[in-house]
């Protein structure tokens, strides 16, 4: 065969191919658009989905459960020194948003930090400091490591998550600073 006819013959192709591709996906309802159709997150295959699997929200692809939702609203009921049964209706489920709220700040602020992870690097003494102020809760360094296990998680992720959130602790300071900022003159005009 000619190299104009090899030619011809891949133009053929690539032609057929295209124009299936843009019948597919734009004028009958084809195998690819139903694919991509049920990929969405806001399709009626994917809401089914996550209404199974008790996902309350996507963040930057990463999932917000009910679970988590409950959890936090625990650990909210405790601080305000509430009693979780005495809490029900209106009350909790503006309880539930407000934490929905909070761990979707909290994973816009985590992406952000992973991102700018390279200007905010942490020091291995203060991930040092807060695995012994944590593990001094505890009776004994095996005991700590023993509940670590026992909550599904080891010392290497204990101390990822906890560089984490000095990363993070470190990026809100970084830019909440120059604004908190107050002059001595500004402090005598009080």
């Amino acid at each position: 065969m000619t190299s104009f006819g090899k030619f011809t013959l891949r133009f053929a192709v690539y032609g057929v191919v295209m124009a299936y591709l843009v019948g597919d996906l734009f004028v009958f309802d084809g195998p690819l658009q139903r694919r991509l159709a049920a990929a969405r997150l806001d399709s009626p295959e994917s809401l089914a989905d996550a209404r199974r699997r008790g996902v309350a929200a996507h963040v930057f692809g990463r999932e917000i459960t009910l679970a988590q939702i409950d959890h936090a609203v625990r650990g909210r009921l405790a601080a305000d020194g509430v009693a979780p049964g005495s809490v029900a209706g209106e009350t909790m489920r503006l309880y539930r948003y407000g934490e929905l709220i909070n761990l979707i700040d909290h994973e816009i602020l985590r992406v952000k930090v992973m991102h700018s992870a390279s200007e905010l690097p942490v020091v291995a003494a203060d991930v040092d400091a807060e695995f012994a102020r944590v593990a001094a809760r505890f009776p004994g360094r095996e005991r700590f490591l023993d509940a670590l296990a026992e909550s599904g998680t080891d010392e290497a992720a204990f101390r990822d998550r906890h560089a984490a959130r000095i990363q993070q602790i470190d990026f809100v300071e970084s830019r909440i600073a120059p604004l908190a900022a107050v002059s001595d003159d500004e402090i005598d005009a009080w």
